[in-house]
């Protein structure tokens, strides 16, 4: 996971970190995330194609996808794989919708995975 995000700015790996360790209930839905850290996260990419929009449609859906398999991971997944956005979505969407994808992912199953 370091090897994927060593592009990212820190400050956006920290802001996904600590998104991650407020989300204490299985309940939580993307709704319920606070639009700010979605924008956030997804504001390196507003001048790209598809821009932040396909950002946060991304990272809704990764979420979703992250916090069922961090729900079925086992206690002692220290180190879960990622889905592979290259071969599940390939050119069909646009980077900022994977990157996107990949954050809301992270994100939804470190809260999955705590509860």
């Amino acid at each position: 996971m370091l090897i994927l995000m060593q592009n990212q700015p820190i400050s956006t790996l920290f802001k996904l970190l600590l998104v991650g360790g407020l989300l204490l209930s299985p309940s939580f839905k993307v709704s319920a995330l606070p639009e700010d850290i979605r924008e956030e996260t997804c504001l390196q990419f507003e001048s790209q194609q598809g821009g932040s929009a396909d950002c946060e449609n991304g990272f809704n859906a990764g979420y979703e996808v992250g916090v069922t398999a961090g729900q079925n991971s086992r206690q002692n997944n220290s180190q879960p794989s990622e889905p592979d956005v290259e071969k599940e979505f390939g050119d069909r969407v646009t980077t900022s919708y994977k990157e996107g994808y990949l954050s809301g992912y992270r994100v939804g199953f470190q809260g999955g995975y705590q509860n």
